[in-house]
């Protein structure tokens, strides 16, 4: 019969979903199962019958369009949270990644300036120690370890800049005024190297100190 499948049809979770068959549950589905009994056993198509299962049909379609769209809604919700949990991982994944090239790069440079600068590094300590205790340290010696200290540094790229004592053109991106009265330089003015700065593949890393000329000194300005 009719009303056994519409039963059917309701039961099924494939034709109507669990808030279709709360819709028919309430008092105004009750009413509309009624009328689909009357119906069923022969009673004409009255005005109040058919404007009773117009206003319950259009109660069900609303339901399920309601229904299919917040279903939809929920499985893009979910579609944007899994890809943001995936772009998450990925950003710590490669975060950990840099922080691991990082560390090796760092070990790999200093296992290099190690191995440089390993004589004088092993004697710097033994150097200090005499020194302090009013030892003798011979010039010769102390030359040798900024010999092999300043090779270290060009192992790894690390290359002084200027020459203690030679005279430049100031230049504001690789000089620094050694005194503040002298912070006065223009860019070309003569200056003398106070103490040298150092430069990475070209790129400056501690700009060299810098002093105005002695008085009644000429230099051919170098650079």
């Amino acid at each position: 019969m009719v009303s056994e499948k519409n039963e059917r049809a309701a039961a099924s979770p494939d034709s109507l979903s669990a808030a279709v068959q709360e819709l028919l549950a309430n008092p105004e589905g009750e009413r509309y199962q009624a009328l689909l009994r009357a119906v069923e056993a022969g009673a004409p198509p009255a005005e109040e019958l058919a404007t009773s299962l117009l206003q319950v049909a259009s109660a069900l379609v609303q339901t399920v369009q309601q229904q299919g769209t917040t279903a939809a809604l929920r499985e893009r919700w979910e579609q944007q949270r899994r890809q943001w949990e995936e772009l998450a991982a990925a950003r710590r994944n490669l975060r950990q990644r840099e922080e691991d090239l990082r560390a090796e790069t760092e070990e790999r440079l200093a296992r290099r300036l190690f191995a440089a600068a390993a004589p004088a590094a092993v004697q710097l300590p033994t150097l200090r120690w005499r020194m302090e205790r009013g030892r003798r340290v011979l010039r010769r010696e102390l030359l040798a370890v900024a010999t092999v200290l300043a090779e270290a540094l060009a192992v790894v790229g690390l290359e002084p800049l200027g020459q203690v004592g030679e005279t430049v053109a100031y230049d504001p991106r690789r000089h620094l005024p050694a005194r503040p009265r002298a912070a006065g330089f223009s860019p070309g003015d003569p200056v003398v190297v106070h103490t040298v700065g150092y430069t990475y593949r070209g790129r400056v890393l501690r700009p060299a100190q810098v002093d105005t000329p002695p008085s009644g000194r000429r230099e051919e300005i170098k650079g």
